[in-house]
């Protein structure tokens, strides 16, 4: 259903996307959802995903299908400093 609603610009998952890095701890299985988003986040042609499944400060890029390329930035728990646990998204004004 997401998928079909068309373009998106920002993608914020629990989880992070396939096509970057998953620590050595992530539970059985984990691949599969990660996937589905990766899934998603072609389908739509995000360039900005960002996550806190993870609850780790981490950063990376995603080369998607067709080439696309996003930014996937993982956001750590709340007992972490703050300059890890949130981001701050200059988006250009829109008319």
């Amino acid at each position: 259903a997401v998928c079909a609603d068309g373009p998106a610009d920002v993608l914020v998952c629990h989880d992070s996307p396939d096509g970057v890095p998953l620590p050595d701890e992530s539970p059985p299985g984990a691949d599969v959802h990660h996937r589905l988003i990766g899934s998603v986040a072609d389908a739509v042609g995000a360039g900005l995903i960002l996550h806190g499944g993870l609850h780790v400060r981490r950063s990376a890029v995603r080369e998607g299908a067709g080439g696309v390329s996003a930014t996937v930035i993982g956001l750590a728990d709340d007992d972490s400093p703050h300059d890890d646990n949130a981001v701050v998204i200059r988006i250009p004004r829109i008319v």
